[in-house]
């Protein structure tokens, strides 16, 4: 008999969608099974989520859903899940049916990125969230999603102009400390694990030493013709997206990343794939008192 299939649900929104993008590879490279699926609104804050909950409904969209399953690693199809969405051909869904619809394993929650660093916008709409979630998956265990700071692009984070603190009145590592904060203390009073994908990336670019905003695994960030940078300034590049892959399947299957030796094709710079496999290494030892455990009530 093969490894038993752990079912994954994350509630979220973007910075979770992009999970499923390299997890399947790396989570059948260390020989394990996983079901994954991501019930997300992009953007959406923990305050969406609770007020939707709490309404029976949604206020602007249904949540979507996006799954993969174990044995289909180059389609992403909800095709193994169509009991979980009742014949709806929108990939929707709510958060009551969808986690009574399976015996998750794991269920995952997280804060939007915008307000992670708000220690305000984590209760009481986290507990409604975590209540919904016990009341319709009680076998399931809640694991957090550390997010990440912003790149150096970000206006927020910092400004260019003087080269100090953004419009939020601090800089990349002032976000990064203030969002850890926030998630060890939920984490904390809640008996949670924590994926440390925050560390993993507060590592690397520690690690790699460089202020090049291009040269982060945050963003896919490029010059101008007038020399100023533009783009996304908030998700997981590819690189970035590898990274986050490492620290979930080393989190949740215990299996040393740097093991791996498959490199996706498409990654953005297929030579540091060593360094971004080490950095979640030690990002998931550093949390090693956080991983996931009895869940207080």
């Amino acid at each position: 008999m093969g490894p038993a299939v752990l079912k994954v649900l994350m509630i979220g929104n973007s910075f979770s969608i992009c999970v499923l993008n390299y997890t399947p590879q790396v989570v059948a490279e260390m020989g394990r099974k996983m079901d994954l699926c991501s019930l997300y609104i992009g953007g959406c804050p923990l305050v969406s989520h609770a007020a939707n909950i709490a309404a029976g409904g949604y206020d602007y969209h249904r949540p979507y859903l996006v799954t993969w399953h174990y044995d289909s690693l180059d389609d992403q199809t909800n095709a193994p899940f169509a009991h979980l969405l009742g014949g709806n051909d929108h990939n929707m869904g709510n958060i009551p049916q969808l986690l009574a619809s399976d015996k998750w394993d794991i269920v995952t929650i997280q804060q939007a990125s915008h307000e992670s660093w708000r220690p305000e916008s984590f209760h009481p709409w986290a507990d409604l969230v975590i209540e919904a979630i016990r009341r319709h998956a009680p076998q399931a265990r809640i694991v957090i999603q550390q997010t990440w700071s912003y790149c150096n692009a970000d206006g927020r984070i910092y400004d260019r102009t003087t080269g100090g603190p953004g419009k939020w009145g601090f800089d990349q590592a002032g976000m990064y400390e203030r969002l850890t904060t926030n998630y060890l203390a939920l984490a904390k009073d809640k008996g949670f694990g924590i994926i440390p994908v925050g560390k993993a990336v507060q590592l690397y670019r520690e690690r790699r030493g460089s202020t090049d905003m291009g040269d982060d695994v945050v963003g896919n960030i490029a010059k101008d013709e007038n020399g100023e940078y533009q783009g996304d300034s908030i998700h997981l590049n590819k690189d970035g997206e590898y990274l986050q892959a490492c620290v979930w399947a080393e989190t949740l299957f215990g299996v040393d990343a740097r093991s791996l030796t498959t490199v996706p094709d498409n990654l953005k710079t297929p030579a540091n794939a060593k360094l971004l496999r080490e950095c979640a290494h030690d990002a998931v030892v550093s949390f090693a008192d956080m991983q996931p455990r009895k869940q207080a009530d």
